[in-house]
């Protein structure tokens, strides 16, 4: 699993809000600043969800290229 800082070095890099986060996992914002800050933990099922949804931010702008 990866940390919080890495989750959240995930997220930045694809450009991702951290609402889009929350609203991806179906968590709050406020979970998502905590988990970002290390105030919080998350369980397997929202790390996956976490990855996932930046996993689908990758492949959807791989569509979008001009090639």
């Amino acid at each position: 699993m990866l940390s919080n800082d890495k989750l959240r070095f995930m997220r930045q890099h694809y450009n991702l809000r951290q609402a889009d986060i929350a609203d991806y996992i179906g968590k709050s914002l406020s979970y998502v600043k905590k988990v970002e800050a290390n105030q919080m933990d998350v369980s397997q099922e929202t790390h996956d969800k976490w990855l996932e949804c930046c996993r689908k931010q990758i492949r959807s702008a791989k569509k979008n290229r001009d090639w």
